[in-house]
């Protein structure tokens, strides 16, 4: 690769993969063969300064950004099943996908029809939003940067779980040290990211319609850190209280209106369980309601069709619902049901994390 000979790259990338498909270290450098050549382009595009990139470069960008996200995504199931790596190398993969999500953006900030970031930004988060500019898109080329949001809020979600067992777990000093330059990583992908998704005015205008507000208003929430559990808790603990409260009056808005949107109601969940800690922040809000939403997510979950797999439902019905003296006023769930969730939150944690699994097996042997 540093001969930037990438067909040849490519091509004893693609017989060692073939050859060892489960193996996800090949898989990453199968990866790294289309995420360099993005970056040679992307890199070689700003030392030229001819003006940006015209149609075809960006079909080639697209291009190479599909074939290096499908090859960290076969990294990432690869590891997840590798219970000889570490947790470190078992995020490589995730990291591989959101930094190739970052290039490709970049690569169409420098698209020459649409330099006006107001353009881009339109069409990255507007489900129906149209421009000139991006006509010469096929539709499945099209599907693929509206879809870019969705692809990098899972990665990061799931990463954030990761670092969040992490920072409980680590018992030593590398082990410390690796989490939090990890968290740090991370954190700076969020902001990259985010400027290319986020909202700048948190009021939507009153001319886009009752759906267009609530996509407005969710994308927002993410903006300000609504992007996951530890995200939030962050928040929190560096005194963030008044941001947390915006991102709370945004999620809740949305879910008042509509209760069956998945995405906003894990999030407001997630806020919610964070503004809860200690009782420091507070929020209007009866405990009956609480139980509603979280009887609403753990149903929605069964529904949700992405490559991932959720925990948190199972993990907020569980808190919400258990019995203890001070809530015994309330109507709780059935011990049955709290002990059915309990079995499928175990099932989708030994789903998402089989590495994990095994290892615990081969423990008790």
């Amino acid at each position: 690769m540093e001969l930037k000979n990438w067909n040849l790259a490519e091509k004893y990338a693609r017989i060692a993969t073939s050859m060892y498909s489960t193996n996800s270290f090949l898989w990453d450098t199968y990866s790294q063969v289309f995420k360099n050549q993005l970056q040679d382009k992307i890199v070689t595009e700003n030392s030229l300064d001819k003006g940006g990139f015209d149609e075809s470069d960006i079909h080639e960008v697209i291009s190479l950004s599909k074939k290096c996200i499908q090859r960290f995504r076969k990294e990432q199931k690869a590891s997840e099943n590798e219970s000889s790596t570490d947790g470190e190398n078992n995020f490589a993969g995730y990291f591989g996908e959101l930094r190739a999500i970052v290039l490709l953006l970049s690569g169409l900030k420098q698209f020459q029809a649409s330099r006006k970031v107001d353009i881009l930004h339109k069409y990255l988060i507007e489900e129906n939003f149209k421009h000139p500019a991006f006509d010469f898109l096929t539709d499945e080329e099209s599907d693929f940067i509206r879809s870019l949001g969705k692809f990098s809020q899972e990665a990061m979600r799931r990463l954030d779980e990761e670092y969040l067992q992490m920072k409980e777990t680590a018992s030593s000093e590398s082990s410390t040290q690796s989490f939090e330059n990890g968290n740090r990583s991370l954190l700076i992908l969020k902001v990259n990211i985010d400027s290319y998704f986020g909202e700048a005015n948190k009021n939507p205008s009153r001319s886009l319609s009752e759906k267009d507000k609530s996509i407005y208003r969710y994308h927002t929430a993410r903006y300000l850190g609504a992007t996951s559990l530890n995200n939030l808790l962050q928040m929190k603990q560096n005194g963030e209280h008044k941001k947390l409260k915006q991102i709370y009056r945004l999620l809740h808005e949305n879910v008042s209106m509509d209760n069956s949107s998945f995405d906003n109601l894990l999030a407001l969940m997630d806020t919610v369980t964070v503004m809860l800690l200690d009782q420091v922040i507070q929020v209007d809000l009866k405990y009956e309601q609480i139980l509603e939403w979280c009887k609403q997510l753990r149903s929605l979950v069964k529904t949700k069709s992405v490559d991932r797999i959720y925990l948190e439902p199972y993990l907020y019905y569980v808190l919400f619902n258990f019995p203890t003296e001070e809530r015994s006023s309330h109507k709780l769930c059935l011990p049955l049901d709290l002990s059915s969730t309990l079995d499928l939150w175990h099932d989708a944690f030994q789903k998402s994390i089989p590495s994990m699994g095994r290892s615990k097996q081969l423990q008790e042997k």
